[in-house]
Protein backbone atom coordinates (compact mmCIF):
# COMPACT_ATOMS: atom_id res chain seq x y z
CA UNK A 1 0.00 0.00 0.00
CA UNK A 2 2.85 2.43 0.88
CA UNK A 3 4.46 1.82 -2.51
CA UNK A 4 1.20 2.69 -4.23
CA UNK A 5 0.91 5.97 -2.26
CA UNK A 6 4.51 6.87 -3.06
CA UNK A 7 4.00 6.07 -6.76
CA UNK A 8 0.82 8.15 -6.86
CA UNK A 9 2.58 11.06 -5.12
CA UNK A 10 5.46 10.96 -7.60
CA UNK A 11 3.02 10.97 -10.53
CA UNK A 12 1.17 13.98 -9.09
CA UNK A 13 4.43 15.87 -8.60
CA UNK A 14 5.58 15.09 -12.15
CA UNK A 15 2.21 16.13 -13.59
CA UNK A 16 2.23 19.43 -11.67
CA UNK A 17 5.84 20.09 -12.71
CA UNK A 18 4.90 19.47 -16.34
CA UNK A 19 1.99 21.92 -16.08
CA UNK A 20 4.20 24.57 -14.49
CA UNK A 21 6.81 24.23 -17.24
CA UNK A 22 4.13 24.47 -19.90
CA UNK A 23 2.90 27.79 -18.49
CA UNK A 24 6.37 29.34 -18.79
CA UNK A 25 7.12 27.97 -22.25
CA UNK A 26 7.33 30.50 -25.06
CA UNK A 27 5.69 29.32 -28.26
CA UNK A 28 7.01 30.68 -31.55
CA UNK A 29 4.49 31.57 -34.23
CA UNK A 30 6.10 29.53 -37.00
CA UNK A 31 6.38 26.44 -34.76
CA UNK A 32 2.77 26.27 -33.56
CA UNK A 33 0.77 23.36 -34.90
CA UNK A 34 -2.87 22.28 -34.64
CA UNK A 35 -2.26 19.75 -31.88
CA UNK A 36 -1.54 22.57 -29.39
CA UNK A 37 -4.60 23.97 -27.66
CA UNK A 38 -4.49 27.74 -28.30
CA UNK A 39 -6.02 28.42 -24.89
CA UNK A 40 -3.05 26.75 -23.14
CA UNK A 41 -0.53 29.15 -24.67
CA UNK A 42 0.52 31.91 -22.26
CA UNK A 43 3.69 33.22 -23.97
CA UNK A 44 3.73 33.81 -27.70
CA UNK A 45 6.52 35.18 -29.89
CA UNK A 46 6.19 36.57 -33.39
CA UNK A 47 9.70 38.04 -33.37
CA UNK A 48 11.78 38.47 -36.54
CA UNK A 49 8.97 37.54 -38.95
CA UNK A 50 9.32 40.78 -40.97
CA UNK A 51 5.56 41.32 -40.71
CA UNK A 52 4.02 44.75 -41.22
CA UNK A 53 0.70 43.85 -39.60
CA UNK A 54 -0.35 41.65 -36.71
CA UNK A 55 -1.99 38.46 -38.04
CA UNK A 56 -5.66 38.15 -37.16
CA UNK A 57 -5.12 34.45 -36.39
CA UNK A 58 -3.59 35.67 -33.16
CA UNK A 59 -7.14 36.17 -31.84
CA UNK A 60 -7.54 32.47 -31.05
CA UNK A 61 -4.81 32.71 -28.38
CA UNK A 62 -7.11 34.42 -25.86
CA UNK A 63 -5.09 33.56 -22.75
CA UNK A 64 -1.71 34.95 -23.73
CA UNK A 65 0.02 36.89 -20.98
CA UNK A 66 3.20 37.79 -22.88
CA UNK A 67 3.32 38.80 -26.54
CA UNK A 68 6.59 39.41 -28.38
CA UNK A 69 6.20 41.36 -31.61
CA UNK A 70 9.79 42.60 -31.68
CA UNK A 71 12.02 43.02 -34.72
CA UNK A 72 9.29 43.37 -37.32
CA UNK A 73 8.02 46.21 -39.51
CA UNK A 74 4.93 47.17 -37.55
CA UNK A 75 3.63 50.74 -37.67
CA UNK A 76 0.31 50.12 -35.95
CA UNK A 77 -1.41 47.68 -33.62
CA UNK A 78 -4.95 46.50 -34.48
CA UNK A 79 -7.81 47.57 -32.23
CA UNK A 80 -8.69 43.95 -31.43
CA UNK A 81 -5.47 43.68 -29.39
CA UNK A 82 -7.47 44.80 -26.36
CA UNK A 83 -9.39 41.51 -26.43
CA UNK A 84 -6.36 39.93 -24.70
CA UNK A 85 -7.51 40.57 -21.15
CA UNK A 86 -4.70 38.53 -19.55
CA UNK A 87 -1.90 40.31 -21.44
CA UNK A 88 0.62 41.73 -18.97
CA UNK A 89 3.67 42.10 -21.24
CA UNK A 90 4.05 43.30 -24.80
CA UNK A 91 7.37 43.68 -26.60
CA UNK A 92 7.34 46.07 -29.58
CA UNK A 93 11.12 46.54 -29.73
CA UNK A 94 12.65 47.49 -33.09
CA UNK A 95 9.64 48.10 -35.29
CA UNK A 96 8.61 51.15 -37.33
CA UNK A 97 6.29 52.96 -34.92
CA UNK A 98 6.30 56.71 -35.56
CA UNK A 99 3.33 57.24 -33.25
CA UNK A 100 2.58 55.52 -30.00
CA UNK A 101 0.11 52.68 -30.76
CA UNK A 102 -3.10 53.97 -29.15
CA UNK A 103 -4.70 50.54 -28.76
CA UNK A 104 -2.02 49.60 -26.24
CA UNK A 105 -3.74 51.92 -23.77
CA UNK A 106 -6.73 49.55 -23.61
CA UNK A 107 -4.50 46.79 -22.19
CA UNK A 108 -5.35 47.59 -18.59
CA UNK A 109 -3.45 44.60 -17.11
CA UNK A 110 -0.20 45.59 -18.82
CA UNK A 111 2.75 45.78 -16.42
CA UNK A 112 5.59 45.63 -18.98
CA UNK A 113 5.75 47.67 -22.18
CA UNK A 114 8.86 47.51 -24.34
CA UNK A 115 8.71 49.90 -27.27
CA UNK A 116 12.38 50.71 -27.60
CA UNK A 117 14.26 51.38 -30.85
CA UNK A 118 11.34 52.81 -32.79
CA UNK A 119 10.76 56.29 -34.22
CA UNK A 120 8.67 57.82 -31.43
CA UNK A 121 9.04 61.51 -30.61
CA UNK A 122 6.48 61.88 -27.84
CA UNK A 123 4.73 59.99 -25.09
CA UNK A 124 0.98 60.65 -25.30
CA UNK A 125 -1.17 61.79 -22.38
CA UNK A 126 -3.04 58.47 -22.52
CA UNK A 127 -0.03 56.73 -20.97
CA UNK A 128 -1.62 57.39 -17.58
CA UNK A 129 -4.32 54.79 -18.45
CA UNK A 130 -1.73 52.03 -17.89
CA UNK A 131 -2.16 52.11 -14.12
CA UNK A 132 -0.47 48.72 -13.53
CA UNK A 133 2.61 49.52 -15.61
CA UNK A 134 5.83 48.61 -13.76
CA UNK A 135 8.39 48.63 -16.58
CA UNK A 136 8.43 51.05 -19.51
CA UNK A 137 11.27 50.75 -22.02
CA UNK A 138 11.56 53.71 -24.38
CA UNK A 139 15.27 53.26 -25.08
CA UNK A 140 16.59 54.77 -28.33
CA UNK A 141 13.51 56.83 -29.23
CA UNK A 142 13.90 60.56 -29.73
CA UNK A 143 11.12 61.39 -27.27
CA UNK A 144 11.01 65.12 -26.68
CA UNK A 145 7.65 65.27 -24.90
CA UNK A 146 6.66 63.52 -21.69
CA UNK A 147 3.18 64.45 -20.41
CA UNK A 148 2.81 65.79 -16.89
CA UNK A 149 0.35 63.02 -16.08
CA UNK A 150 3.20 60.52 -16.30
CA UNK A 151 3.32 61.09 -12.55
CA UNK A 152 0.05 59.12 -12.31
CA UNK A 153 1.95 55.91 -13.07
CA UNK A 154 2.31 55.14 -9.37
CA UNK A 155 3.34 51.49 -9.97
CA UNK A 156 6.13 52.34 -12.41
CA UNK A 157 9.36 50.85 -11.04
CA UNK A 158 11.67 51.29 -14.07
CA UNK A 159 11.71 53.75 -16.95
CA UNK A 160 14.45 53.28 -19.57
CA UNK A 161 15.12 56.40 -21.67
CA UNK A 162 18.70 55.64 -22.66
CA UNK A 163 19.80 56.16 -26.22
CA UNK A 164 19.28 59.92 -26.29
CA UNK A 165 21.11 62.45 -24.20
CA UNK A 166 18.82 64.86 -22.36
CA UNK A 167 19.87 67.99 -20.54
CA UNK A 168 20.14 68.08 -16.73
CA UNK A 169 16.96 70.20 -16.26
CA UNK A 170 14.93 67.75 -18.29
CA UNK A 171 16.24 64.79 -16.27
CA UNK A 172 15.62 66.61 -12.98
CA UNK A 173 12.02 67.34 -13.96
CA UNK A 174 11.40 63.73 -14.97
CA UNK A 175 12.95 62.41 -11.74
CA UNK A 176 10.82 64.76 -9.64
CA UNK A 177 7.70 63.58 -11.51
CA UNK A 178 8.52 59.93 -10.75
CA UNK A 179 10.46 59.83 -7.46
CA UNK A 180 9.53 56.15 -6.84
CA UNK A 181 10.88 55.10 -10.25
CA UNK A 182 14.38 54.06 -11.27
CA UNK A 183 15.06 56.06 -14.41
CA UNK A 184 17.79 54.71 -16.66
CA UNK A 185 19.27 57.52 -18.73
CA UNK A 186 22.50 58.54 -20.44
CA UNK A 187 24.69 61.13 -18.75
CA UNK A 188 23.11 64.59 -19.18
CA UNK A 189 24.62 67.22 -21.43
CA UNK A 190 23.39 70.56 -22.72
CA UNK A 191 21.69 68.86 -25.67
CA UNK A 192 17.93 68.48 -25.32
CA UNK A 193 16.07 70.59 -22.77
Amino acid sequence: MNKLVVLFSVLVILFNHSLAQDQHKTYYWNEIHDSIDPLRIKNLSLTKLKIDSVPEDLLKYKNIESLDLSKNKLKTIPNWINSFEALTKINLYKNDFEHFPEHVFKLTQLDTLIISKNKLDSLPDEIQQLKKLKYLDLWDNLILYYPENISELSNLKTLDIRGITYGPKFIEKLISSLPWTTILYDEPCSCVE
